[in-house]
């Protein structure tokens, strides 16, 4: 049987008949049949705009019929090859130009494999680069109390030039 419509949902049996008496038959136990459109999943990102080389981006595959054990597969720019995760987002640590391009994700479960549709694709740029600055806490603990001391400082990482730098308080 194919299934190729929802209204192929419902209750189904079988029956058994005995060859050498057409009238005895067996029914098995009644067995429901749950058919729904092939899930299409929603794939957004955690970027307000183009990525910063060597920032990091989430992207994320949502599906809106939430149920367990699936796996969740990303592409980027058509390519054959997918990258399998166990969850839900894939993250992409210390982004880089090669980064950049169009990524879609699908989500797959059980044995053989039942894939939904692809997502529509999310474009990922990268852009520039992170600030070449950082905060530095003097002394460099976690935690300060009242009446401590401390020290602020941005420091420069590497070559500066064509950015300013300002300290901001929160």
């Amino acid at each position: 049987m194919t299934v190729d419509k929802e209204s192929d949902k419902g209750p189904y049996i079988c029956n058994g008949t005995q060859s050498s008496d057409p009238e005895y038959t067996q029914s098995s136990d009644e067995v429901t049949l749950t058919v729904a459109e092939k899930p299409e999943p929603e794939l957004t990102s955690d970027l307000k705009g183009a990525a910063l080389t060597g920032n990091s981006v989430t992207l994320y595959c949502t599906l809106k019929l939430q149920s367990a054990g699936w796996k969740f597969y990303w592409s980027k720019d058509t390519q054959s090859r997918e990258t399998e995760t166990e969850t839900n987002h894939y993250f992409i640590r210390s982004v880089s130009v090669s980064d950049e391009g169009q990524y879609r994700c699908r989500a797959g479960r059980g044995n053989p494999v039942y894939y939904t549709h692809y997502s529509d694709a999310l474009w990922v740029t990268v852009s520039g680069e992170s600030p070449p600055v950082s905060l530095i806490i003097n002394p460099s603990r976690s935690q300060h109390f009242t009446a401590d001391s401390l020290s602020l400082s941005c420091e420069e990482q590497r070559d500066s030039t064509g950015w300013t730098v300002k300290r901001y308080t929160l």
